[in-house]
């Protein structure tokens, strides 16, 4: 959009202002409704996120400063304009957008709690652009490098585990937003490869699941019948450079999140392990399901951008029973199942039914950790690079090509 448009759109957002107390205590949901000292204004709030999305897609660097600088910036200058009775003109659009490129990019490092993990005490591990450490091991390492750390992070517990993560930006804001997202990808990943381990055991930054002891009482016509306990969570510790060790595929996974030129087949590897990550962490096993039914979609449907039809259905079908199944009985169990499989999606995704037993879901829940998991470590699966040569893989699967 050329700025003589975005400009238009901004004055209409101006004149949208509301300054007048008697109106903005007409509270409304089509308003934003923010202060200054002791005094409210309340500015057209999808006219506003409007002019921000036509703000941020006039320099591509903008990407890179966080969303609400760039609204707080807008937004404050708006209202000193309006309160100041004047009107916003294309030299202060032209001001806001130099403040914008002013900002420099550059890296940051964000660092935060790892918890479930043991490290090693010799040395920091790191992953891609991912370091960890212990703070009894690495304890001079975290005090010289990470200033202030003791002061946001007090704790009694000395041998507590840390992440750091390099991320590049042009605000605080954003590095922190930008960091956020590796980190929600990271526990995605380790939720995955946890599946080699017991309930007990758990990793992670936002998505570790501490132990938790519930108390239940059971009644039967009101009399006390049980007194029990319902518990769930982590309990136990993993050594976390011997759970890279055991799992190849998952470092590789890990540095994969920070490689910009990725592959299109390693790039539907990646988020189809987000989906199974997210369906390991969801409660509500309907939704969970579909994740892990998504998660399949994300790596072997051929046809991107069209919604599930049954032709799609069967060539999804098709090239996971070839590429998992090396005999007929395999092949013809493994058809019956996604039929199934897919009848319970279309009822789930269509409101028909979203009640799913257990059997289905750890049906789901293993089709797609063996599809990944061939992906990741199969030796010929892993050589291929692009959805058609995936293709003309299970064609030569499908017709017997030597």
């Amino acid at each position: 959009m050329k700025l003589d448009e975005l400009l238009k759109k901004i004055q209409s957002v101006y004149n949208g202002i509301i300054l007048d107390p008697n109106e903005i205590q007409k509270k409304s949901p089509n308003y934003i409704y923010r202060g200054f000292s002791v005094n409210e204004y309340c500015v057209p709030r999808r006219e506003f996120h409007e002019i921000i999305d036509e703000i941020i897609t006039t320099d591509k660097s903008f990407n890179l400063i966080a969303r609400d600088s760039i609204c707080e910036k807008v937004y404050t200058k708006l209202i000193f304009q309006k309160r100041d009775q004047a009107l916003f003109s294309s030299n202060d659009l032209e001001e806001l957008i130099s403040e914008f490129k002013s900002y420099k990019c550059q890296e940051y490092e964000v660092l935060m709690l790892f918890h479930g993990g043991l490290l090693d005490a010799d040395k920091p591990i790191q992953i891609g652009r991912f370091t960890w450490l212990n703070e009894h091991s690495h304890g001079d390492i975290i005090q010289s490098k990470y200033k202030m750390m003791s002061h946001y992070m007090a704790s009694q517990n000395k041998n507590r585990q840390f992440i750091s993560c390099k991320v590049e930006a042009r605000d605080v804001e954003k590095a922190k937003e930008l960091a956020y997202i590796k980190f929600r990808k990271l526990d995605n990943i380790l939720k995955v490869f946890l599946q080699y381990k017991t309930p007990f055991h758990d990793l992670g930054v936002f998505g570790y699941k501490q132990r938790e002891h519930l108390p239940v009482c059971i009644y039967e016509k009101d009399n006390f019948k049980k007194g029990c306990s319902y518990s769930d969570g982590a309990g136990m510790y993993v050594c976390f450079a011997d759970f890279i060790k055991e799992h190849p595929a998952l470092e590789e996974s890990i540095s994969m999140m920070f490689c910009d030129t990725l592959p299109e087949m390693k790039k539907r590897i990646m988020l189809s392990l987000d989906f199974l990550g997210r369906a390991c962490s969801e409660k509500d096993m309907s939704i969970a399901f579909l994740l892990n039914m998504m998660a399949i979609e994300a790596l072997i449907q051929y046809q991107e951008n069209n919604y599930l039809s049954p032709s799609i259905t069967n060539q999804i079908i098709e090239v996971y029973t070839f590429l998992l199944a090396h005999d007929y009985d395999k092949r013809i169990a493994i058809n019956t199942h996604f039929h199934e499989l897919y009848r319970r999606r279309s009822a789930v995704a269509h409101g028909q039914n979203n009640i799913i037993d257990e059997v289905i879901f750890q049906t789901s829940k293993d089709y797609a950790f063996d599809l990944i998991l061939n992906f990741l470590y199969d030796e010929k699966l892993k050589k291929i690079n692009t959805i058609k040569e995936l293709k003309h893989l299970v064609q030569d699967l499908k017709f017997q090509k030597p």
